[in-house]
């Protein structure tokens, strides 16, 4: 904002909001299990722009130390690197049907049932430092507990156990992961997060 200020003085910043409609009115179908899923294991997702492999790889260091703790789990990635070659054997590469938005939320949420935990790992960059808390917003939209990096975007989401801020510390993150209960999210108010469509 503070660089297209000095071309045009009359820039306004908003916060990212989700879509009702499309987060939550519009009904999906549901998809067939994704590969590798069972249901007596943690199944986690871990979303995003493919701009994240610093973040990526500190989650996958996490993990290692977590299933060296004794968790069963396996971690499904949408987009998030382009760094895919020696993939760990827990890590499952999911590929949406397209990437235009309102295809790739309609599916997600047609997926949302089988995975039991969000995360949002965000490194602390100068590029992070511009990001939002749009993808822990999402996750809660669909229903699934979120683990994020305590780091300025996601500070301000305070739902009790429905988010959970960690420290950038693999340790950390892996006996958080490792000591996690599956659990059902209810009574979650987002409507202050949400916009209605424009007709």
């Amino acid at each position: 904002a503070e660089i297209c200020r000095l071309y045009n003085k009359s820039v306004q910043v908003r916060e990212n909001k989700l879509s009702k409609e499309r987060w939550l009115d519009k009904t999906v179908c549901s998809h067939e299990a994704p590969s590798g899923w069972q249901e007596n294991r943690l199944n986690i997702v871990y979303f995003g722009s493919r701009t994240h492999s610093e973040d990526y790889q500190f989650l996958v260091d996490s993990l290692h130390k977590a299933i060296n703790l004794g968790t069963e789990l396996k971690l499904y990635v949408i987009g998030v690197t382009d760094k895919r070659e020696d993939k760990p054997n827990f890590v499952e590469y999911l590929n949406p049907p397209s990437s235009r938005f309102d295809i790739f939320v309609d599916w997600f949420r047609g997926n949302a049932n089988y995975f039991d935990l969000g995360v949002a790992p965000l490194m602390d960059t100068d590029f992070n430092r511009s990001k939002s808390h749009l993808k822990a917003l999402e996750y809660l939209a669909l229903g699934i507990p979120v683990l994020c990096s305590d780091v300025h975007a996601y500070k301000k989401m305070t739902f009790k156990s429905a988010v959970t801020l960690l420290e950038n510390d693999t340790n950390v993150w892996a006996d958080t992961i490792h000591r996690f209960e599956k659990f059902t999210l209810s009574n979650i108010d987002l409507d202050d997060y949400f916009i209605e469509s424009v007709k």
